[in-house]
This record gives C-alpha cells, sequence and structure tokens, in this order.
C-alpha cells in the first residue's frame, strides 16, 4: 500500500486515472454484477420522477467536494511548510512529510472527483429522463466508491499529518523513507553502473586492460583512451536521461569487433585497438551524444551501428522536486545540528546529532548483505565506478560530520556535550556494525581524525591569542582557563578514542571459518585504530602541543595493556615455534591459518589461532612503537639539549614510563642494547607485509610544516625519508642511548638472525646493515651528534662515557654482521645444485636466441637449424646466483636476465660469424685509416668514401645480387648518417649521385641509415672498417642441430660459494638460403 502511495506521489496524473479505473470497475460489479456473473445481488435503479431536477441533485457533491480539496489540503499543508521553516534547513523535512503523508495523491484523487463530478454537473442539463433513468445508479455508484477512496486517502493524510507533528514520529518517517525509499533506489543505480562497467571482464570475458598484453582488443565502458573515432551517435533534441543499456546486444557487438580486430593485428603492426561505450547510465544527456567510440581499430558495420543504437534505452529527464539522496538527508540533519548550536540551543543540538547518528547507523546496517556465506555491505561500493578518484558511499556518508566536528569544538567553552558526543560517533559505531567487512569501520575514525584536526586549529588559535609580543618560543601549554577547557576536550576525546572494542561472534553460533574471517577483520580494524593514535601523537608533537602530547602518549603507551584482557596470547610470544607470527597471518584464509600455524602436531584450533593473531596485532603495536621511537629521535635533531621535547617523549617511550594514572602499561622492553638490535632487526627485515604497511603509513606524515598547497597543483616530493630502513642515524643513536656499562649480551639478535638462515637476501641485507651502523658509530659524523646521544641516554638514567657507547655498539653490529655472513655462507655450501633447473634455464636462454630473427643492426633475416654443420663450436659463459639452481627452489632467472644474456649471445654470433666469413672470403674494407681516425676529415676524402660505396653496390646490382653496407662503430658510421650531410653550416653537401635517407616509416624498413637504398648496418666488424657484401650471403644464421633441443651442448662450475658459471656452446655460421655458409 505504501509503495503505491509513493508511486502516486511521483505520477500525480496517472494515480487519479488509477482510482477512477477502479471506482468504475467496481461500480460495474456493484450494478451489473449479475450480467457478468449470474445471480450476483446487484445496486438497483432508483426511481426518478418527472419533476426530478439533475443539476440540483449533482450540484450538491460538488459544493461539498470544493471546500474539501480548496481548503483542506492547502491549510494543512501550509501549516506543516510554516512549522518546518523554524528550521534552519527543511528542504528535505517536507519532501519527507509530502512522500511519507501521501498528500500528493490523496489530494490528486480529490481533484480528479471534483472534475469529474462538475463534468455530471454540467452534462445533466442535457441529459434526458430515459439516460437517467438507465446510467444513474452507474454514477452514484461510481462517484460513491470514488468517495469512499478520497475519505480514506484523506484520513490517511490528516493522520500522517498528525503524527509527523511529534518528533519521534517525524523521525521514524524521516528514517522510514531514508530506507525503504531513497536506499531502495539509489543502490540499485549504483549497482547497475558497476554492472554495466564490469560487463566486458566478468560477463563477456574479455581481458583486463593490461600493460603487459599490448596491442589485444580492448572493450570497456570508461573512456580513458582519449579522442578516437565515433562509429554511432544519436541527436538527441530534448535533455533525455539513459535509463537503461541491453548489454547483450552490446556483448554480440563487442564479439564481432574484437575478432576483426584481431585478423587485422595478425596482419599490420599497430597499437591496441579499443572500443568504448563512454556514455554513463542515468546521466541527464541532449544535444549530439556519442554512444561508441574506437581507437586504433575497425570501423563498426551496418549491423553493429543498428544494434548500438537499439542497446541505449533513453526517456523523457523530467524535474522531481521530490528526489533526494541519502547523503542529503544526512547533510540536512547536520545543518539542523550546526543551526542549533549557533542559537545556543545546545540540548536541541546534541538531540538531533543523537538523530544523525541513528540514521546513519541505520543507513548502515540496511546496506548489510551476504555474498557466497561472506558478510558484506552495499555501502562499501564507489559511488559511480565512471570516476577514477570516486569515494565510496560510507565515506560520503561521513561527510556531515565534517562541520557538526567545527561547530562542536567551537563551542567547547559554552557546552561540551556536543564534543562529546561527536567523540563517540566512531566507538558507537563500532558496537552496532558487524566486523566484516572492516572497512566501515576503518572508514569511521576519519571521523576522529576530523575532529582532532578542529580541535588542532583551535589550539593554534588559542596559542597565537596568547603568545607573549616577541616571543622567541612558545610553551605548548595553553594559560587558564582555555587550558582547562582545552584539557578537558582532550581528555574526553582519549576516552572515547580509546572505546573502540570489536565483537567477535559466539563460536556456538558459528563455524570456524566464519570466526576466523570476524578475527582478521577485527586484526585490520585494530591495526588502523594503532596506526590513527600514533598519528594523533605526532601531530600533536609537531606542533609542540605539551598537553595533547602528553595525554595522546598516554593513549598510545597505554593501548595494549587496556586490551591485553580482551586480546589474549597467553605467553605464545615465550614459544619459538610462533617466532614469524605477523600482522599478515590477518590477510590469510582459515585454511591458509592452520597450514601456516600447524607445527606438525596437533590440529590449530580457532583458539591458538585466535592467540596467534592477537601477538600479531601486539608485534605490530611493538613495532609501530619503535618507529616513533626512531621518528621522534631522528627529529630531535643532533644538537638537542635536555629541553627536546622530541627525545623526552623518546624516552618516555622506550622507558615504558607512564606520565598519568590510571591504565596498565604493558610492553616489551626497549632498554637494554640486545632488545633494541633485535626489535630494529625484526622492523627493518622481519615480515615483508609489516614493513610495507610501516613504510606506507611513514610516507603520509609530514612532520615540518610546509606552505599551503593549491588544489591539483603539482608539487614534487621534498623531505627526510622516514622509513624505518632508511633511519639508520636514529637506529644508531638509540643504539647508543640504551648501552650499560659492561659488555651486552646479543643472544637475542643472534638467534633472530639464525632463524632466517633459510632467506639468503634477508642475510645479505643484515650484514650490509650491521656493517653500515658499526661505520656510521665509529664515523666523525657520529660526533656531531653527541649532544643528542648524551641527552638521551641522561633522560633514560645511562652513566659511562659516550666513547665506550659507541665502542659497544660497534661490536654488536660487528658480531651481528658476522653471524649474517656466516649463516649466509653456510646456507650457500648446503645447497645442492639441481641439473633440471640448470637444464630449463638453459633451454631458455637457447629458445631466446633461436627466436631472435632479427636485429636493428644487422642484415640477419632468420635462423636456420643445420644437422651437420662443420664448424668449430664457440662457448659462451653465463653467470648466476647459486640459489636459484638448488633443489627445491622454486626461483627461476628472471624474464630480464634472459632476454639480456640471449640477445648479447645473439649478437656476439653475428659478429663472430661475420668475422670467420670476412676471413673466409677474404673481404677488404672500403675505408682507408686516415679517414677512420680523423674527426673533421676534408671533404674530398668524404666525397671518395661515398662515391665508393655507391659504386660497389652497383656492381653488386648489377650482378643481379642484393648489396648490403655493414660498418664499425666509430667515425665511419656517423659518415653514412643522414645527419652529416646537407646543406646547414654544419653538414657536408653529398656528391652527385648519391643520396644518404633514414629508414622509410611506411615501408618495414629496419636499418638506421640507407644509402642509394642499400641499407647500412652497425656491426663490430674486423677492426671497425666498412664492408660491402650481398645480402644473399650473410642473410641467415645457420646453427648446427636438428633444432633447439640438441643445438647447443651445456655445462655448470661453482664459482665460489654465491655463483655458478653456466657454460654453453654452439656451432654456427652465416649464409644463405641455398645452403652455403662460412
Amino acid at each position: 500500500m505504501r509503495l503505491l502511495l509513493l508511486w502516486g506521489t511521483r505520477h500525480t496524473v496517472l494515480f487519479p486515472l488509477l482510482v477512477a479505473a477502479l471506482s468504475v470497475t467496481m461500480s460495474l460489479v456493484v450494478t451489473r454484477g449479475n450480467v457478468l456473473w449470474g445471480k450476483l445481488p446487484v445496486l438497483p435503479a432508483p426511481t426518478i420522477n418527472e419533476g426530478f431536477d439533475a443539476a440540483a441533485f449533482a450540484g450538491v457533491p460538488w459544493t461539498i467536494q470544493v471546500p474539501l480539496v480548496a481548503l483542506v489540503y492547502p491549510i494543512v499543508v501550509s501549516f506543516i511548510a510554516l512549522m518546518l521553516q523554524r528550521r534552519a534547513h527543511s528542504s528535505i523535512a517536507l519532501r519527507v512529510y509530502v512522500m511519507d503523508s501521501a498528500v500528493v495523491p490523496a489530494g490528486a484523487s480529490s481533484i480528479g472527483l471534483l472534475l469529474a463530478m462538475s463534468v455530471q454537473y454540467f452534462a445533466s442539463l442535457y441529459a434526458s429522463q430515459e439516460f437517467l433513468k438507465s446510467h444513474m445508479v452507474d454514477a452514484l455508484a461510481i462517484n460513491c466508491i470514488w468517495l469512499v477512496f478520497n475519505i480514506l486517502l484523506t484520513g490517511f493524510f490528516l493522520g500522517r499529518t498528525v503524527r509527523f507533528v511529534q518528533d519521534s514520529e517525524a523521525r521514524q518517517s524521516f528514517t522510514r523513507l531514508a530506507v525503504y525509499t531513497v536506499l531502495r533506489s539509489e543502490l540499485p543505480a549504483v549497482v547497475m553502473k558497476h554492472l554495466v562497467v564490469n560487463a566486458p571482464y566478468e560477463k563477456w570475458r574479455h581481458a583486463y586492460p593490461n600493460d603487459q598484453v599490448d596491442k589485444a582488443p580492448q572493450v570497456s565502458f570508461l573512456s580513458i583512451w582519449g579522442d578516437g573515432s565515433t562509429e554511432v551517435k544519436l541527436d538527441l533534441h530534448d535533455k533525455k536521461v539513459l535509463r537503461d543499456i541491453h548489454l547483450n546486444l552490446l556483448k554480440v557487438v563487442a564479439w564481432l569487433w574484437v575478432r576483426r580486430a584481431r585478423r587485422e593485428l595478425t596482419e599490420k603492426s599497430q597499437r591496441e585497438p579499443v572500443i568504448t561505450f563512454p556514455l554513463e547510465v542515468g546521466s541527464a544527456k541532449s544535444g549530439e551524444v556519442k554512444l561508441c567510440v574506437v581507437h586504433d581499430g575497425p570501423t563498426l558495420t551496418l549491423l553493429e551501428k543498428f544494434l548500438v543504437r537499439s542497446a541505449f534505452v533513453f526517456k523523457f529527464a523530467r524535474a522531481d522536486t521530490l528526489s533526494m539522496t541519502a547523503e542529503e538527508m544526512l547533510l540536512e540533519v547536520a545543518g539542523e545540528v550546526e543551526s542549533l548550536s549557533d542559537q545556543n540551543r545546545h540540548g536541541a543540538a546534541v538531540d538531533t546529532l543523537r538523530v544523525l547518528l541513528e540514521l546513519h547507523k541505520t543507513l548502515l546496517l540496511a546496506c548489510v548483505a551476504e555474498e557466497e556465506g561472506v558478510a558484506q555491505n552495499a555501502a562499501t561500493m564507489h559511488s559511480s565506478p565512471y570516476s577514477i578518484n570516486g569515494s565510496p558511499i560510507d565515506l560520503k556518508w561521513l561527510t556531515p560530520y565534517r562541520e557538526v566536528s567545527r561547530v562542536a569544538v567551537d563551542q567547547l567553552e559554552r557546552d561540551v556535550r556536543l564534543f562529546r558526543i561527536m567523540a563517540h560517533v566512531p566507538s558507537s559505531l563500532v558496537r552496532v556494525l558487524p566486523v566484516r567487512p572492516e572497512r566501515l569501520i576503518i572508514d569511521a575514525f576519519h571521523i576522529s581524525g576530523n575532529l582532532s584536526f578542529h580541535l588542532e586549529n583551535w589550539w593554534i588559535r588559542a596559542a597565537q591569542a596568547c603568545l607573549v609580543p616577541n616571543a622567541q618560543k612558545f610553551e605548548g601549554i595553553l594559560p587558564l582557563p582555555n587550558g582547562q577547557v582545552y584539557e578537558r576536550a582532550i581528555v574526553d576525546f582519549i576516552g572515547s578514542w580509546g572505546n573502540v572494542h570489536v565483537s567477535i561472534p559466539s563460536r556456538s553460533e558459528c563455524a570456524d571459518n566464519e570466526i576466523w574471517l570476524a578475527l582478521t577483520g577485527r586484526a585490520k580494524i585494530l591495526a588502523s585504530h594503532i596506526d590513527w593514535s600514533v598519528t594523533l601523537f605526532l601531530r600533536a608533537m609537531s606542533r609542540g602541543d605539551e598537553i595533547a602530547a602528553t595525554w595522546l602518549y598516554e593513549n598510545f603507551l597505554k593501548w595494549w595493556g587496556n586490551r591485553a584482557h580482551e586480546l589474549q596470547t597467553d605467553h605464545l610470544d615465550l614459544d619459538s615455534r610462533f617466532d614469524s607470527v605477523a600482522l599478515s597471518l590477518a590477510d590469510k584464509s582459515w585454511v591458509e591459518a592452520q597450514r601456516y600455524l600447524w607445527n606438525g602436531d596437533n590440529a590449530v584450533t580457532i583458539r591458538l589461532a585466535e592467540k596467534a593473531l592477537n601477538l600479531a596485532i601486539r608485534r605490530y603495536w611493538e613495532s609501530m612503537r619503535l618507529f616513533v621511537v626512531l621518528l621522534l629521535i631522528q627529529n630531535g635533531g643532533d644538537n638537542a639539549d635536555g629541553e627536546s621535547r622530541e627525545l623526552r617523549f623518546a624516552a618516555y617511550l622506550i622507558q615504558a614510563q607512564n606520565l598519568r594514572s590510571g591504565g596498565k602499561v604493558e610492553a616489551f622492553p626497549l632498554d637494554n642494547p640486545d632488545a633494541v638490535s633485535q626489535a630494529i632487526l625484526n622492523a627493518c627485515f622481519g615480515d615483508r607485509a609489516v614493513r610495507a604497511r610501516i613504510d606506507g603509513f611513514s610516507e603520509g606524515l609530514t612532520w615540518e610544516k610546509q606552505s599551503p598547497e593549491v588544489a591539483f597543483w603539482i608539487y614534487g616530493w621534498s623531505g627526510v625519508a622516514t622509513d624505518v630502513t632508511a633511519m639508520t642515524s636514529a637506529q644508531a643513536k638509540l643504539m647508543a642511548a640504551v648501552v650499560t656499562q659492561g659488555r651486552s649480551n646479543n643472544r637475542g639478535s643472534e638467534k633472530l638472525i639464525e632463524s632466517w638462515w633459510r632467506d639468503l637476501e634477508t642475510l645479505d641485507s643484515v650484514a650490509r646493515h650491521c656493517r653500515d651502523i658499526r661505520k656510521l658509530v665509529l664515523s666523525s659524523e657520529f660526533t656531531d651528534c653527541a649532544p643528542a646521544v648524551s641527552t638521551l641516554r641522561n633522560a633514560i638514567g645511562r652513566t659511562g662515557s659516550l666513547r665506550q657507547a659507541r665502542v659497544q655498539v660497534a661490536r654488536a653490529n660487528k658480531i651481528g654482521s658476522l653471524k649474517a655472513t656466516r649463516e649466509r655462507t653456510l646456507t650457500l655450501r648446503s645447497l645442492t645444485v639441481s641439473e633440471i633447473l640448470v637444464r630449463r634455464a638453459v633451454e631458455r636462454i637457447a629458445k631466446q636466441v633461436f627466436e631472435l630473427k632479427d636485429g636493428a643492426s644487422s642484415p640477419i633475416q632468420g635462423v636456420n637449424f643445420v644437422p651437420k654443420l662443420v664448424v668449430p663450436r664457440r662457448e659462451y659463459y653465463v653467470s648466476h646466483k647459486k640459489q636459484i639452481f638448488a633443489q627445491g627452489s622454486n626461483a627461476e632467472p628472471e624474464d630480464s636476465f634472459v632476454e639480456a644474456v640471449g640477445q648479447q649471445i645473439f649478437e656476439n654470433m653475428i659478429v663472430s660469424a661475420f668475422h670467420q666469413y670476412v676471413v673466409d672470403s677474404e673481404l677488404r674494407p672500403v675505408d682507408s685509416e686516415n679517414l677512420q681516425s680523423i674527426d673533421q676529415p676534408a671533404v674530398q676524402d668524404l666525397h671518395a668514401f661515398v662515391l665508393t660505396i655507391a659504386s660497389l653496390c652497383d656492381a653488386l646490382r648489377c650482378a643481379s645480387k642484393h648489396p648490403v653496407i655493414l660498418v664499425g662503430p666509430g667515425n665511419l658510421s656517423g659518415y653514412l648518417q643522414p645527419f652529416w650531410w646537407g646543406s646547414g653550416h654544419w653538414q657536408t653537401p653529398l656528391p652527385h649521385g648519391v643520396v644518404i635517407r633514414g629508414p622509410d616509416g611506411t615501408k618495414a624498413e629496419n636499418a638506421p641509415a640507407y644509402v642509394n637504398d642499400v641499407p647500412v648496418y652497425e656491426l663490430p666488424t674486423p677492426n671497425g672498417g666498412c664492408y660491402i657484401v650481398p645480402l644473399e650471403d650473410v642473410q641467415l644464421l645457420r646453427i648446427g642441430g636438428s633444432g633447439v633441443a640438441n643445438a647447443l651442448n651445456y655445462s655448470w662450475s661453482l664459482m665460489g660459494d654465491e655463483k655458478i658459471c653456466i657454460t654453453v656452446s654452439f656451432c654456427f655460421a652465416i649464409g644463405s638460403a641455398n645452403g652455403s655458409s662460412s
């Protein structure tokens, strides 16, 4: 029923006609039912006397209907409109009332009945008695039934109006319309756009655009290939909306076009052909629109053009004043919060903010769905797949909170309730939303980030206002009363921010794989929460905010301790079987996690997997703690004194020192050299996923204050690298700062290095890293850091000389470097070279050599295998890493390496074969040694040189042969290039009868130059000379053997512990197509 009324609201003309049709149908049943269905009782016709006044009878109900239409609806609607005018933003609320109360269909039906009665009134003056007697009962039944409909509609309308006046009912109407109407129309439109854009790849089975696959025909609905040839266009005289696309028709067009494009690709060399259908679903267009555009491909046939035109369905665009989006509804509620707050109606503003939060929750929960048993949410979809920088729907729904955050911070001195509610928004969303997909909750953290941003601006304005004139430095603490207000706001913010707890479904209700999905989602959410906690703390440090830095430091330091009861690990960190557990575990499926955690003994339970994942979260927090310490040390500078805020907080983090009461601190030790060395090595060379996450986090940091940036301008990156591996100076300072008196034990870091014995690349990096740290600590450059290191040592209570600390750090890193080198050497020596892997690599190289049929600087046109080729074998040597060919290795030499080796061997084979050909044919070069050694030869010598070449080429042509010019790199090669000859002041004029040009792009010419149309190839010839030879003698490279399998011999040997040397030998010579060779 409600859907019918909503349909009537949007179709004000069709709804009265529908009611009229229902009234006529029901009147036929009432008055003519006995004719249609036999003995059905019917309404008898009234008795009409001769003096019956039909006009007077028809005018009585007409006079009743007119006041109803003219007074009731306008008065009630005007009352609601005036009531809503008290709000600063009421356009959406008025639309909600109109759609929820069904005033439009009720009023339209009443007007329709009024028009029908008016027609009856005027028609009754001309009606005869016979006509009235036969049709009066029909008119009475129709009017009565229609009037009953109108009474019901009017009663519904008035009832909804009375309820809408109540705030609670108005909120329910707002929510009900947002979910059942707005969201129901908005989400299918977005889904339809995604289906259309992804149809070529997911439904039509075309390949995704890939840079590795050039010249593959592409089909797309995105116009990202620039301008092309418009194949199908349509001229729209009026503004129309693209309502639908018949994908099956376009599928036929794409299939036919791709087949033709592939055939042309085999015949011609061209860029990748692309066919696009660039029109966006739901877009309103007028004038000339492009339906199909082809880029570098065949044109469409008449049938294909007809199918394209038939596939696009347009409808007239009409103004829909009642249309709205969920984002607009949220923005109106947020605007009401802002207005009420500006009017100092703080209690009403808080209540309205709660309404906004509840509406937001309802919208997110209404988008929950399941896909293949995995919880999903439609709000994570991008609002438009046509936009590269488009935002997901859930991020758009966060937009209303931006201005509310600003207002909440501005009202801190008057009323703090709005700020507290805003601070609790993320934790409130976390409590009601399912853990998967985790993206919804991670995006919700932006609300707290935006609130913190406005609070930072408030602090900056307050600090500037209280800054003493000519003051050189601000101490970082606001004076009263602003300081008290600000600290209270920071405490409220942290209390809400730290109250983020993600619930996991009960194990008795869900399968293990579902529990694991929830656990991994929680791990990713908590990792993002750690990142945000670090970001907020570093923001406070960068602006010199002592109060915020202290409280945010406390929030980060106690992050794990406050959650240890929830994220229990049962001391798995002491079990060596879980040494490699890291946050990358959250990216694995349940089956992969079981395989990863299995120790060969008992099966992995979901409880054990949960503890391991909790341990991974803690280790990520510890890694971020180390990262923050290093970043603080780096930004503290080399000459920092005891007043350095950065070094002071770095010392707090190193010691895990509690600055405020409450909460719980649990942290791994960082105050001894071995623990620091182990943490640094783990952060630099441990789990790759964790390293990549921290590096990505560091790239988004901006410690130093920068000048304002203009939107859409391109800026070059500048600044100090802040990834953990690059902060070697900060690492050395930290190691020197924690050194104690006496020799330290390095067993922990050595044990960590031993655990990487399989990873040769990591061991090599560790050895190099330790050597770099040792070199830095012993260098004079580190002496300049003495003030900072001494300050840090004093802050954490270390005694002893800095020189002794440097020596101990150098010693520890020397031990680490030697340990990593020894482990790597032992592993290399234990590797056994696999004959199969060596043979496979040799076959790849041979295949690469033999497939090189053309060369840019050689006349070779192909490779020919000769079973009994009698020429000496020539050897080539290839060296590579030994571990690539170890037994059990899944690695292979890179494609780039194989291609480079194959290219080099091929070029060397051509050079060697040509040298042998010169010796066997007793050829003599054309040039003289004087011309080859002079940079600026005389014009006469140059003319004689090119004329001699031209005459020798003519002589070969007269002998019915095709000459080619082979010249060595150097001066002679330059003399045969087009740039040397011409009329310019730097050029030399060509002699008569000689033409030197470059390659013709319209022809298949691959030589860099041509002398009288004879190709010139640069080749390392004997003594760099110039030779003119028949193409027929050098056009083939003849290989001894019947094919790739038996054309080569190979052997291998070890080159120390690191590499393997492969010796490859071939029999080859250059020759002609008739079988002669040299």
